[in-house]
């Protein structure tokens, strides 16, 4: 049983693992010397029920980790903070996470961000970032849970907007409000299954709600998709860049 400290969204984590592996996986956010704000551990039978669940090709320290992850967002609601299921990138300074079920396109919209902007946007999570509310806003942390891709940097940064991906055939963004989108927003969010840390999670979401801008992207797989939701979201103006290749 290997034991170390994360510090990951601000919290200090004390980590319990049976698999090297979940030191290695979590090497960007390790810290030493301090006091750990909770602590996480999960048992073998807990190991084998998620490997018993997972893809043929998963092993059972992957399975460690995922079931690692579900136990740090379980004590996430006592500190203001919960898992989102999307991608947050930076620009200027600010987050921009864009969310969609799976499969819709979000992984590919921020990488024509990426290739229209260049070296402006940066990665912040590609995948389970952590939100936190706080009194004057909402802050997006990044997390070494990322993705198949595993797009991730250790920051964290004010969350300036938050996207709906939508596929269409001509691009649009507009501002919306949350309540047009709530089915959808609230099937990104990770629910713990303990009643009281679940009813936490629904209050931040509540807060995040009132709190974040949100907005919904129809859009193809374009430039035009990428300045339709720059433009609406940062209230900049976009202007095409040599290091886009159509």
């Amino acid at each position: 049983m290997a034991v170390f400290l994360i510090r990951l969204a601000g919290l200090t984590v004390e980590m319990h693992s049976t698999y090297p592996y979940a030191k290695e996986f979590c090497k960007d956010f390790l810290t030493e010397n301090a006091v750990p704000d909770f602590s996480v551990a999960v048992s073998e039978e807990e190991v084998a029920k998620e490997l018993a669940q997972s893809p043929e090709s998963a092993t059972s320290d992957y399975a460690e980790i995922i079931c690692l992850y579900r136990k740090i967002a379980d004590r996430l609601p006592e500190y203001n903070r919960f898992v989102f299921h999307g991608a947050a990138i930076s620009y200027n300074e600010n987050g921009y996470l864009f969310t969609a079920p799976s499969g819709t396109g979000k992984t590919t919209h921020i990488t024509l961000w990426r290739k229209a902007l260049g070296s402006q946007v940066g990665i912040i999570n590609g995948d389970k970032p952590i939100l936190e509310l706080c009194e004057d806003g909402v802050i997006v942390h990044s997390t070494p849970w990322a993705g198949k891709e595993g797009w991730y940097r250790n920051l964290s940064l004010p969350l300036k907007a938050v996207c709906i991906i939508e596929q269409a055939t001509t691009n649009k963004t507009e501002k919306i409000l949350p309540q047009s989108a709530l089915m959808c927003l609230l099937r990104q969010i990770y629910m713990p299954t303990d009643p009281q840390a679940a009813q936490g999670t629904l209050s931040l979401f509540e807060r995040f709600c009132v709190t974040a801008d949100f907005y919904r992207c129809r859009c193809n797989i374009s430039v035009d998709a990428v300045k339709s939701s720059f433009e609406a979201m940062t209230g900049e103006r976009f202007d095409e860049r040599k290091e886009y290749e159509d």
